[in-house]
């Protein structure tokens, strides 16, 4: 159930040209897409503003049915569908990107991540790369002693029960818990 989008109109000044020549040409797809080419490069710039104009018409005709289109569906509709878009993922070449919506739960932070956006915004690796910040906040984390990440793992304890109770409110089910490994 990985559910599809509504058909999407041209978006781009040149796709509108294209698809307006397919509708008019006929032969094979590359000859009409090397004239619609040679077309577009050639249109003047009142042409060329009323293609955008149009693309710009469909951009928007595009999002509205796409927002329309996900408040049909319920949040636990669309988790099931980008469960089943990861799914798909791992068995293609990965040509399933995931639906985003406002309304589906957000992750519960754990103490390390908590831990390292205070950190970053704190201002401290202002001008130091993220790379090298992540690592320095790894050793940083690595060095604090169980008192000093108290604190992290207390907010990170918050943000568990924060996520089971809008799991609860927005699925109408209890968080799975994944079995623990032996180590």
């Amino acid at each position: 159930m990985a559910l599809s989008p509504p058909k999407q109109l041209p978006p781009t000044a040149f796709r509108v040209l294209l698809a307006e020549r397919a509708k008019v040409v006929e032969g094979p797809a590359p000859e009409g897409a090397k004239d619609c080419s040679r077309r577009y490069k050639s249109l003047t710039p009142e042409q060329r503003e009323h293609y955008n104009h149009l693309a710009n018409q469909n951009k928007a005709a595009n999002a509205s049915r796409y927002r329309e289109w996900m408040q049909s569906l319920t949040p636990s509709q669309i988790a099931k569908a980008n469960s089943a878009r990861s799914k798909l993922n791992r068995r293609t070449k990965g040509k399933w990107s995931k639906l985003k919506d406002d309304r589906l739960v957000k992750g519960p932070k754990s103490a390390y991540t908590i831990f390292y956006i205070h950190r970053f915004r704190s201002g401290d690796f202002a001008g130091v790369k993220v790379p090298e910040a992540g690592k320095l906040l790894g050793a940083e984390w690595r060095g604090l002693n169980a008192d000093a990440k108290k604190p992290y793992f207390q907010l990170a304890e918050e943000e568990s029960a924060r996520y089971a109770q809008e799991v609860k409110a927005v699925y109408n089910r209890d968080v799975r818990h994944k079995a623990a490994t032996a180590a």
